[in-house]
Parts: structure tokens; sequence; C-alpha cells
């Protein structure tokens, strides 16, 4: 243990130019690191310690602290366990049994593991006993010891390459030529490749290379070790059984933490570290580093199996995904794309960015060198034809990322290509004196490689697709087929050069068809992104013709998501003059749809039309003049009011208006619109039903200006955003401003006709009270209430007197000034309603229920009608002051049917708004008894009278 060799890794190198303070300063996170990483069992590498480092640690700190680490680099297996007994006992309680080192350099030979072994415990525990300070006391010695001539060591370093490059200088600033001075070293370098090997048996983790990355724990194996046991799938002997259930019980927490597939469930900031590395490993050994790549996409698809090299050297890779599929746990049916939960919430995103970055960095030299793209792109395809859904959709995934990877880096080397031959072409017109041949034929180089790129790169994406495209669009699980169809469109879109054809735009439109509604969105959206591009529709002409009928349907299907997707793809279609007439009138119908996406969706579809009518209609300006303006705008009104007409769909304008409303400002056009009413010449051209539809439609208008809320089925399910509360303020307030002054205008020109009379009083109710008094139009308001007075007093129409009664309600309940001028007026007009109610029931004779008097007049018809407006008044205000119940029983024992639904209904009002008083204001015994008096004979009389009818319905 006295012997410095083995902490030389990790302190010596920078011990010697560093002074003591410092490390000790600096070397205790990492010591802190390797006991948390030994006892979890996890890997020693440069980015499982810079994960673990804390942001707190210093720059400098954590400088160092990756530098040992570096150098340090230790790799120790998930998979396998053993205890290792040394001189006084068991030094450790585990030893990992599987030391991964460096490619033909295994040290898992029999006879050689228990030594490798034995001298891992040493270093371990070396590190984990001796403090930091206890370190540096011999790190002088090991500085002096690493500094002679000749290493007291006896095993041979063999010097290697970091990642390509030289190796780092092990000299400090003071000698800069301690290296060369070290005949160790320089025999080392030329020593023969046989020695080397054999050398190698015997060192221990000191000769692996420093730079050398391992990403995973247990996951590659060498061809030479597995040569050495030839019989090991022969035999099955208790022990290997053994050992295969520890290797299961082990991997139960697999991979581990600071692996590179946990490293892409972090993110962004890791893993440009980890394919920097990777890249690196490339650089050095191919194959190892492909080994790891392939390991942590079978990671990522959920396997627990471990990928050797010569899985990797297989042709058709069928027996490594066998072997890999047996290692499948089949107790569960997750994976990680589709796991649940915050470890895997972005897991997709960041395993996209993975293959992404990777393509991204080995964009300039190793993407073109016929291996990396060989193997891992046979490897996606051959898992892509596995029966496992996940190794189906991971790879699947993998490989459509891994196209629109390519794709991007041939769009950047077009730009080079396009660069180059502008250069070339400029320097062909100079003269033959001032024209560089040598650069002439550099550039034709440049262009002829540049060509070559592109090949290959459109080879990889058309190897891809044939592969796996042409298979998993058609797969059964339906998450699969909206990958490949999703992804399909976005080739075509960004590299429509290549893609953008009918030879793959037949795959996108067949699965319009397809059974599963996520399939059919996704291929109506691909549609959709190419549609957008106008200088596309040469190349979708062909589809357009074909396929436009299908489009058109698909507005109407099933899944609304679908629907919406299609209506907007049928806009384009309609900007593009693609639509028939039939066509587009089975779009607009769907604004009366319930759905409120697929309604609004249609709403802009509609609109784009009456706004292309409107300008059809209008006429041609040279000067934007308010009249013609003007012109424009009631053109577009008339236009909707012609739609709603020719609709038939009546009673549902506030269906039409909500689907409209987020496109269409013309609806907030207030003068436009009474304009249009009050003004005989701007109204010449509309006929009464259109009259009744425009008021109805801005009735709607001032509902949904004042409260934002769509129709039944239709309303929003969130609050308001505080923008959306100030535009609903905003809207509500001009619109009371304007039609303050304008509705008791239009109740006086259509106060007779009750259809119109009854959507105008309605827009009362929406009032800012408020603006009454701040824009001093009080004479208004009692210009207002004489109408709405005027026509309850001449209104039969029950609709008409229950608006009336809730206009006055909203004109009353307030702590306004104006509140005392609104119940005078009501109680002006009930008073006169109750005396000739109190008069026709004096008069009532059920006997002589149809007669007439002399004038022509029907005492029971006078009778029913002022009952209408007790019972409209009573359902919106307490008439209990005017003490109605006895004339209403009266009325209601032997009236006619009519008249005594009408009195049950005022008597059940009546009660209902006793006991409301009596809940705000403690009632007396006396009161109390007469209300339960009151409420049993109303019992009774509703027993007697459906016994009546019961009866009469019997004789029938």
């Amino acid at each position: 243990m006295a012997d410095m060799v083995i902490i030389e890794n990790p302190l010596v190198r920078y011990g010697a130019c560093i002074n003591r303070e410092f490390v000790v300063q600096l070397a205790s996170p990492f010591i802190s690191f390797i006991k948390t990483s030994v006892n979890n069992g996890n890997p020693i590498t440069p980015t499982s310690t810079a994960a673990y480092l804390s942001p707190d640690v210093g720059s400098r700190e954590r400088h160092l602290t990756l530098s040992l680490a570096k150098n340090f680099h230790l790799n120790i297996s998930h998979a396998m366990y053993t205890r290792c007994a040394c001189s006084g006992g068991s030094r450790w309680p585990l030893v990992p049994a599987n030391i991964i080192y460096p490619p033909k350099q295994n040290k898992r030979q029999s006879g050689n593991f228990e030594g490798a072994a034995r001298e891992l415990v040493e270093i371990l525990q070396c590190i984990l006993t001796f403090s930091s300070r206890e370190i540096m006391d011999n790190v002088d010695d090991a500085a002096e010891e690493f500094q002679s001539p000749v290493r007291k060591s006896s095993r041979k370093k063999i010097q290697t390459t970091h990642y390509g490059h030289d190796s780092p200088s092990l000299a400090s600033p003071q000698s800069p030529t301690i290296a060369k001075e070290s005949p160790e070293l320089d025999n080392t370098e030329t020593l023969d490749p046989k020695d080397a090997n054999v050398e190698s048996d015997d060192s221990s983790d000191d000769d692996a290379p420093l730079s050398q990355y391992s990403p995973e724990k247990g996951k590659k194996r060498s061809a030479k070790a597995s040569k050495t046991l030839p019989s090991s799938k022969k035999r099955k002997s208790g022990a290997s059984s053994t050992a295969k259930k520890k290797s299961r019980a082990s991997s139960e927490n697999f991979p581990e933490k600071g692996s590179m597939f946990d490293i892409i469930k972090g993110g962004r900031v890791a893993l440009q570290t980890v394919i920097d590395d990777w890249i690196g490993n490339y650089n050095s050994d191919r194959a190892s580093a492909m080994v790891d790549l392939i390991q942590v996409i079978i990671q990522c698809c959920g396997c627990k199996g471990i990928v050797s090299e010569d899985m990797l050297e297989e042709d058709e890779n069928v027996n490594a995904i066998r072997k890999l599929t047996e290692e499948f746990d089949e107790d569960t049916h997750e994976y990680p794309l589709i796991m649940s939960g915050p470890e895997y919430k972005r897991f997709k995103n960041n395993f996209c960015e993975f293959i992404d970055l990777l393509i991204e960095q080995c964009q300039h030299s190793i993407v073109y060198d016929d291996y990396m793209m060989d193997k891992l792109s046979s490897w996606l395809i051959s898992l892509s034809d596995s029966q496992v859904r996940a190794f189906r959709h991971t790879s699947t995934l993998a490989g459509m990322k891994l196209v629109a990877a390519l794709i991007q880096i041939a769009l950047k080397v077009n730009v080079e290509l396009d660069n180059t031959q502008r250069q070339l072409d400029s320097e062909k017109r100079k003269s033959a004196s001032k024209r560089g041949v040598q650069k002439m034929e550099m550039l034709q180089n440049k262009k002829d490689q540049l060509r070559d790129n592109i090949h290959q790169l459109e080879e990889y994406m058309n190897f891809i697709f044939q592969g796996t495209f042409l298979h998993r669009y058609r797969d059964v699980r339906p998450e699969i087929r909206s990958l490949c169809i999703s992804e399909i469109g976005t080739w075509m879109k960004e590299y429509s050069n290549y893609f953008l054809s009918h030879k793959y735009l037949k795959y996108v439109v067949w699965t319009l068809h397809d059974k599963d509604g996520d399939v059919r969105f996704h291929a109506l959206q691909s549609l959709h992104k190419l549609y957008e591009i106008e200088e596309f529709l040469p190349q979708l002409e062909p589809l357009t013709s074909r396929f436009k009928g299908r489009i058109v349907a698909m507005t109407l299907d099933v899944e609304h998501t679908v629907s919406v997707v299609a209506i907007k793809l049928v806009g384009l279609l309609y900007h593009y003059d693609e639509l028939d007439e039939e066509d587009c009138q089975q779009v607009e119908q769907l604004v009366f749809c319930s759905q409120r996406q697929v309604a609004h969706e249609a709403g802009a579809f509609l609109n784009e039309r009456l706004l292309n009518d409107a300008e059809k209609g209008s006429p041609s300006k040279k000067k934007a003049s308010k009249k013609s303006e003007f012109q424009r705008k009631a053109e577009y009104i008339k236009k909707l009011i012609e739609f709603f007409v020719t609709s038939q769909i009546h009673n549902h304008a506030s269906y039409l208006v909500d689907s409209l409303w987020q496109h269409c400002d013309l609806l907030k056009e207030w003068e436009v619109m009474t304009t249009m009413l009050l003004d005989d010449k701007a109204s010449e051209g509309l006929s009464d039903d259109e009259e009744t539809a425009l008021i109805e439609i801005m009735t709607c208008c001032c509902r949904q200006a004042a409260t934002g809320q769509g129709p039944p089925g239709r309303s929003l399910k969130r609050l308001h955003s505080t923008k959306e509360k100030k535009t609903l303020v905003n809207d509500k307030q001009e619109m009371s401003g304007h039609f303050m002054v304008q509705l008791p205008v239009l109740l006086g020109k259509y106060g007779t006709d009750l259809p119109k009379a009854e959507n105008l009083v309605t827009i009362a109710q929406y009032f800012d009270l408020e603006e009454y008094s701040q824009r001093r139009l009080g004479q208004h308001f009692e210009d207002l209430l004489d109408q709405v007075d005027d026509l309850v007093q001449k209104g039969p129409e029950t609709s008409l007197l229950e608006e009336c009664a809730k206009t006055y309600r909203i004109l009353t309940d307030n702590e306004l000034t104006l509140k005392s001028k609104a119940e005078v007026a009501r109680d002006k007009l009930i008073d006169s309603i109750v005396q000739l109610f109190k008069e026709g029931h004096r008069y009532y004779n059920p006997d002589d229920e149809g007669e007439r008097d002399e004038e022509g007049n029907n005492d029971a018809y006078a009778l029913e009608v002022n009952l209408r407006r007790i019972t409209a008044f009573y359902k919106s205000h307490d008439l209990g002051g005017w003490d109605l119940y006895d004339t209403l029983f009266s009325v209601a024992k032997d009236a006619s049917a009519e008249i005594c639904t009408n009195a049950l209904i005022s008597i059940e009002m009546y009660l209902l708004w006793s006991v409301n008083a009596m809940m705000n204001k403690a009632p007396s015994k006396r009161q109390m008894n007469i209300l339960t008096t009151r409420l049993n004979s109303y019992v009774d009389l509703c027993a007697r009278t459906i016994e009546h009818e019961m009866g009469e319905v019997g004789k029938v």
C-alpha cells in the first residue's frame, strides 16, 4: 500500500507542477465522488464526474476534478459482482468482477482476473482511506519517482492516443523534456505488438487509454474475450445459472446513473459533452464506439441486453436482435418513449435531440466514412423489423430523426455547392490572363466532392426510407404509423427537391383513409405544411385533383381534431381556387357545429369567403373615402345576412356570431348595422326577413361583446386572461355608448314588429349602465324606459313580456343614481297592469268566456293578457306588495286552462318570493302561519286540477 504508483494516475501529474495547498484544496471533490460512485456501483468517467459536481464548484476545482477523472478512468460492470479476499480478510464488501478495459486488453481472461480485481481493491482502498492531506504528504515523493529516469514500477506503460491527437505531455512547465528523457517511455513507444499484448495481460488499469470513454457499465465485450470461452454457450452448469440470476438481479437498477442513457434523460447540457466524448472514442476505436452507440439505443428501447463487437460484425444482425429480444423484460409493456412521470417527461425530445446533435457533430467526416452510417442505419432497420413494439417504435423514431438530421446536412452542403458554383462561374468569366488555373481546379474538385457528398447523403436517406419507412408506415401500432407520416411530411417540406414527388406523396394520401384518427390527423397536417408553400402547388396538383373530395369529406370526420386540420387545408385550397361551390357550402355549414374548435375554424373559412364576395360586390375605389369604406362594410354585412337566411337554421345566430367573432372585426361595427336599419336608403336592399336576421345577429353580437360567452355547448371552460378581460370591458363600453342612443330609436321604429322588438329590447340587458352617467345620456335612459313601457302595454306575447321584465330587472338592480327612475317607471307600469287585471277579474264570467260586448271587447281575453304580464313580471320581480294571492287563487279555480296555468305559475312565484323574503328577514309567527296556509291551499288546488284534467282525458 505504500507504493505510490497506485495513486499516480489521479494526482502525480498535477502534484509535480502545482503547489501542495492548491492540490489539497481541489482534490477533495474527486475523492468524495469516488466514494459515492463505488458505493452506488457507478462508473467513474469524465461525464459522470461532471454530472456529479454541484454548480457551486469553482472553475479551477471543476477543471482539475474532470482531469483527475480522465486519468483515473475506470469502468465498473453493473452485471456481476464477487467477493475478493485479500490478505487480512475482506478488504472490500463488493468487488466488481467485470472490469471493462480497452479493446484487446480485456482482463476477464482466466488467470488474470483475480490479480486485476485485487489491484482494483488496493487502488480504491488507498483512495478511500487516505485523506487529501495524507495523499499530499506523498505527492512530492511520487513526483520525484515519476520524474526519475527509471520508474520504480516494474510495469511497462504503453503510450496512448487522446481522441486521435497527440497525448498530453506528462512534463511540468519547469521540465518540458522530462517525457523524452525517460527511457522507459521511449522504449514503450516502439514495443513489438506481440510484446505489448503480453504485457497488457499483467498490467493494471493504468494501461487503459487515459481518455478512453466507456459510457455504459458492462455493455461491451471484445471479440477476443468471447473466443476464449467457446463452450460458454453450450454448458449450462449450476454456476452459470447462478451467475445469470445474479446478472438479472443486478440489472434491476439498469441503466446506472451517469451512463449515456442517463445523460440522454438529462437534456441538452450534458448531451454535447457525451457526444464529444463519443467522437473521441470513435476516432480512437470506431468499433468500440459503435458498440457504445448501439448499446445506448438498445437501452433507450428499454432492453437490458448487452451489445458486443461480435454482434456488431454480423451481416444481418438477426442473431443479435434475437438475443436482445430474449433479454427484454416481458413482464412490462412500458419503455422509455411511452413511460410517464417526471423522469421520462422529456425523454422523447432529448432522444431526438441526441440523434440530431450526433449527426450534426459528425457531419464533416464521420458521416461519409462508410462505417458509422452503415452500421447505425443497418441496426435501426433490423430493430424496426422486430416483433417487439419497443424496438420498432424507438428504432423507427431514431431512423426518422436520422433522415431529418441528414437533410439538414444536405441543405448546408447544397448551400456550399451553390456558393462554389458561383465562385467557379465568376472565375470562368474572367479573362484568360486573370484566370487562376489552380483556383479553378480547386473549385472544380470541391464542387465534385460536394456533389458526391450530397449523393451519398441521399443514398443514406433512401436506404433508411426503403428499410424503415416502407414497412412501418403501415405498422399495426397507430403511434408508429403517425410517426412515419408526420416525419415524411417534414422531409418533403425541408428537402422538397428530393422528397416532394408522387413517389413519396402517395404514402401520405393513402393514410387519409386510416382507421385511426391520429394517423389521419398527421396525414392532413403533413399536407397542410406543403400547401402552405405556394411554390409547391405544381408538384401537388395531381394530388389535389384526385383527393380533393376526400379532404373535403374529412371536414365531417368523427374526430374533431381531424376536422379542424381538414378545414384548415380546405381553406388553403379555396385560397388557390381549387374548390367548387358545393364544397364551400359544406364547410360553411360547420359554423353551426356545437364543437367549438371546428366551428371557429369553419368561421375563419366563412369569413374569408364573405370578404372576397364583399370585395367583388362593392364598387371599385381608387380613393379610400369614408363612403366607399362604409359600402364595403355594409356589403359584408349583407353577405352575412344572406348566408344566414339561406342556411335556414333559424334561432342559431349566436352560433354563427361565436364562430366568426375571433376572425371578423366587422361584427363590432355598430354604426354600420344601425345605419342599415334606420337609414331608409341604406335599408332599401333589405327585405323584411333580412332585417329580422340583421337584428338577431346584431343582438347576438352585443351579447358576445358584453359577456364573451358563447352559446350553449361552446362555453369556455377556462377563465378569461387579463388581456381578454380588458378587451371585454372596452367592447362593452363601446357597445353601450352606441346603443344607449340608438336603441330607443330602433324600438320606436320596430316596436310593433314583435320578433324584432323582442331581440332589440334584449340589448339593454348587456349595457354598462355607468356609461349613462359618464356620457351624460340621462334623457336617452328615460326614452328607453318609455319604449319598454310601451312594449309591455301593447305586446301580448309571453316571450316579449318576459324580456321586458328582465330588462326592467337589470335597470333596477344596481346602485346607480338611475335606479330610482327605473323603479318609479316599473312600479307605475305594474300598478296599471294590476288595476286592469283586477277589473278584468271583477267582470269575468267563466260561462261567457267566448262572448264579446257591444264594443267588441272580450273580458276573458283582457284577463288573460294582463295575467300574462303579471306572470312575466313575477318571474323577475317581487310583486308581494300588490297582494295578488287571493285574486290569483280565485282565478285559478274557475278559469280556462291557459288562464289557470298562468295563475298557478304566478302563485308559485309568489310563494317563492315570500320564502326568499323570510330568509333575508326573520318573519313573525303570523306571517309563517299565513304562508303555510296558502302553501297548503296551493297544493290542494294543484291536486284538484290534476284530477280534473285526468278525468277529462279519461272521457276522451
